[in-house]
């Protein structure tokens, strides 16, 4: 019974140790993804904001002319 933890144990370990030793590439690779995200997720705000304020104007457009129509 321990014989058999004990090799589950060295398999773990051995299959855990490569896992680290390749995490280099993997976190250099998340941290450009990371940076994209951020980049686009400013650009997302800085995109809705800009609708958001053209919308606002369009209805103030909108109103202002119906106003002077009646």
């Amino acid at each position: 019974m321990k014989n058999q933890m004990l090799k589950k144990d060295e398999t773990y370990n051995e299959i855990r140790i490569p896992e680290r030793s390749s995490n280099n590439q993997e976190s250099e690779t998340n941290q450009s993804a990371n940076q994209l995200t951020g980049r686009a997720i400013q650009f997302g705000w800085k995109l809705m904001l800009l609708i958001t304020v053209m919308m606002l104007m369009l209805m103030m457009i909108v109103f202002s002319a119906e106003s002077t129509a009646t």
